[in-house]
């Protein structure tokens, strides 16, 4: 089912709990960008606190985040070296 677009003056806040509230896992796509996004900081904290399914795929070898450290990450580069038939 299509999702409509947020209305104009909606809080990006509630849209964020609304969907964290009905998914079954989370995934954190790592990057450099992401870790310095408080609003990235803010969805993963609430994920952490509604304890959801988390997974962390980190795209330019960049660490998680401290909050997020004790959860097993992929690390798309490292993985691209091992096995160099993987593309984008």
């Amino acid at each position: 089912m299509p999702r409509s677009q947020p209305d104009s003056g909606s809080q990006w806040r509630d849209q964020i709990l609304d969907h964290l509230n009905r998914c079954d896992r989370f995934v954190f796509v790592v990057s450099e960008h992401a870790n310095a996004s408080v609003f990235c900081a803010f969805e993963a904290g609430m994920a952490v606190a509604l304890e959801k399914n988390i997974h962390l795929v980190s795209i330019d070898g960049t660490s998680p985040p401290s909050h997020l450290q004790a959860i097993q990450a992929i690390d798309v580069k490292r993985l691209q070296a091992r096995k160099p038939w993987l593309t984008h």
